[in-house]
């Protein structure tokens, strides 16, 4: 009961502090610039520019939702699976890859989702600051 009490304590302590991260706006999506690549540190391969723009939807956006009773899973660490996971890892992959390219499931539309919005290819809305969800802005350059 004591450690209950004191794991529920902790948790409304780390509740009570503030973000560690910079509030963002939504990228505004009709500026779309090459994003930066960042060179490897500690080599001599320059920043380069990729174009990462997001296709437009081909037809409405459907909102998700959660279904009635939903299965929870849990991903297991990588040095925890199996041959079977591995397997079934693998094989999404592959039916990713297969897809055509301007499917939003393929994997080089969710490359590109990863290049655009963690490489700035997008303005914030109303700002000239770029979109970037990984790193703290003090951090990165806003422009090229």
């Amino acid at each position: 009961m004591a450690t209950s009490g004191l794991s529920l304590a902790l948790m409304f302590q780390q509740q009570q502090q503030p973000a560690k991260a910079e509030p963002i706006v939504p990228p505004d999506l009709s500026t779309c610039t090459p994003a930066s690549v960042n060179a490897v540190s500690g080599t001599s391969t320059p920043t380069k520019y990729v174009d990462c723009c997001l296709l437009p939807p081909k037809q409405s956006i459907i909102d998700f939702k959660l279904p009635h009773k939903p299965t929870f899973r849990t991903r297991r660490p990588a040095h925890r699976v199996d041959d079977a996971y591995i397997a079934k890892y693998t094989r999404a992959y592959e039916l990713m890859r297969a897809l055509p390219s301007d499917d939003p499931r393929s994997l080089q539309r969710q490359a590109d989702i990863h290049c655009a919005f963690c490489n700035g290819a997008y303005s914030q809305l109303g700002s000239n600051n770029k979109l970037q969800v990984k790193y703290k802005s003090a951090n990165i350059s806003h422009t090229k």
